[in-house]
């Protein structure tokens, strides 16, 4: 939930509790003053009653009731009581105050009913809870208008630097320029953020200018080893135990050469404007690496199928492009089994291999990351997915990676903003 609907939520609830609350007070309230008012009321006409009675009986129903009675009861007090009374008129019942006392009238005893209709009351409150309630939802409705304008303004601000820090890179020297708006909280946010931001992008320059520099400098050392390792292999003296070591050597010194030159390749493609782009036409580099793998597909004994349809040209570097073909083909042709089958389908926005393999030892999520491997290779050095996963960055192509039925499914769709037209 956002912050300001939760917010408003909890605002409204509270609003509507004390505006409950309130109603009942004022109810109790106002019908407080008003049975207070009637009895009072009636008192006083007793009084007058007692004052000015000339005497005998009276009957002004259902008003008024003055009659002579034997006695008055002994400690008998005033009794007040609410009672219901027919209404010929209406056909229903009415309520009605009563109030009755005994009293001495010229020297006799008389029992005084004096009664008030409680209609009037009952509309007044009526008529009141309704203006009440009336007002509370406007009050309500305004309030809430009042306190979504307000936050959202003041809020207004957050939610920019949420925008700006979605779109955060590592990668890009754009430094942030977050707006800092009148609320301390969110000025300390901002400052926190754009420190914690800089520190991030000065590291990141750092950890990639060592990668660059290491593999720079890593690349003349590994050629003068492997050119010493041939002219030691050609040698006639040796025997097959150092002619096995020898190859040992050569094996791992070609793997940490293909490490160096692919991590090598991972940072120039985190440096934004290293490549140049320029139009390429996808589906003819599909065919192109098909044609070049087709020799080795035959004798591993797998059945390559293809369906290549004409595919618009993508604004893309040419060489990153061929990477990315040429790596997942490899990726599909090298953990396949003998006489297994791969598929490759090019349309008009994506590019999708299926190929058959033994079932990944982990989730097919983390594959793209680097140095993950799906199974116990030793020629696999763990780059060839995550470097396609960081050209299909660079250029926002989406992929996905999904294991299901015995069949690895790679689907590349070029729907980025690097489309050319």
């Amino acid at each position: 939930m956002k912050l300001l609907h939760s917010i408003t939520r909890k605002y409204i609830v509270s609003a509507v509790s004390v505006l409950i609350l309130f109603t009942v007070a004022m109810y109790v309230l106002v019908n407080t003053i008003l049975d207070s008012s009637i009895n009072e009321q009636l008192m006083g006409t007793k009084g007058r009653i007692v004052s000015n009675y000339p005497g005998g009986s009276l009957k002004v129903f259902p008003f008024i009731e003055i009659d002579e009675v034997a006695s008055i009861p002994p400690h008998t007090a005033d009794m007040l009581k609410d009672t219901l009374i027919y209404n010929t008129a209406e056909h229903e019942q009415e309520v009605f105050r009563e109030y009755v006392s005994y009293q001495e009238l010229h020297h006799s005893p008389h029992k005084i009913t004096l009664r008030l209709s409680l209609i009037e009351k009952e509309d007044l409150i009526w008529a009141f809870s309704a203006a009440f309630g009336l007002f509370s939802a406007l009050l309500l409705l305004a309030l809430f208008i009042v306190n979504k304008k307000t936050t959202a303004a003041l809020f207004a601000p957050f939610y920019r630097t949420l925008a700006q820090m979605r779109n955060f890179s590592l990668r890009s020297s754009v430094p942030l320029a977050l707006e800092n708006g009148d609320i301390d909280e969110f000025k300390e946010l901002n400052t926190i953020l754009s420190e914690l931001t800089a520190r991030a992008r000065k590291e990141y320059t750092a950890v990639k200018e060592f990668s660059e520099n290491a593999s720079h400098e890593l690349q003349t050392p590994l050629a003068i080893v492997t050119s010493k390792l041939d002219l030691l292999i050609q040698k006639e003296n040796l025997d097959d135990e150092e002619k096995l070591l020898i190859e040992a050597m050569y094996q791992n010194i070609g793997r940490l050469t293909h490490l160096n030159k692919a991590l090598l390749l991972l940072s120039q493609i985190e440096t934004a404007g290293y490549f140049e782009p320029a139009d390429v036409d996808f589906a003819r580099e599909v065919r192109s690496e098909l044609d070049a793998m087709m020799p080795i597909a035959e004798y591993k004994n797998i059945t390559v199928t293809s369906s290549i349809e004409p595919m618009r040209p993508v604004t893309a570097n040419p060489m990153l492009v061929h990477i990315l073909v040429k790596n997942l083909l490899s990726n599909a042709l090298k953990h396949n089994h003998d006489g297994g089958t791969i598929a490759v389908r090019a349309e008009e926005n994506s590019f999708v291999i299926e190929n058959t393999g033994a079932a990944p030892e982990s989730g097919t999520e983390i594959l793209f990351d680097r140095f993950q491997k799906s199974g116990a290779s030793d020629d696999s050095i763990g780059l060839g997915l995550a470097v396609v996963k960081e050209i299909c960055t660079l250029y926002h192509f989406g992929v996905e990676y999904v294991y299901a039925g015995g069949m690895h499914t790679v689907t590349v769709r070029l729907t980025g903003i690097h489309q050319s037209n």
